[in-house]
């Protein structure tokens, strides 16, 4: 078994998400299904970590990423073998425009 660790910027994407349902959309239990079930699938990442697709970036970056999908949003992740962690970098929403990507989320 790997141990999970969110970097803080994951912790603030997940607040975001559940916020942007609940408050914008009104839609609490949405909200809270979505919130859950995206935990529920990085939690898996502890027993397989390497089922999701390596990350191809258009520029190098300093881990070896992951990319889960959940619904409609990416969890990007990696995996450090010799600790036997996998680390959650970024929960984004997956229609973002690669324009909007760029600028938003650099992960290194």
């Amino acid at each position: 078994m790997y141990a999970i660790e969110y970097l803080p910027l994951a912790l603030e994407d997940l607040k975001e998400i559940v916020y942007y349902i609940t408050c914008n959309l009104k839609n609490p239990a949405a909200a809270e299904n979505l919130g859950q079930e995206i935990i529920k699938k990085i939690n898996l990442l502890a027993k397989i970590p390497y089922s999701s697709r390596y990350y191809r970036s258009v520029k190098a970056l300093f881990h070896e990423y992951r990319k889960l999908l959940v619904k409609n949003y990416f969890v990007f992740y990696w995996v450090n073998e010799e600790k036997r962690i996998v680390t959650v970098a970024r929960i984004i929403y997956a229609r973002y425009t690669k324009r909007e990507y760029g600028q938003k989320n650099d992960f290194d």
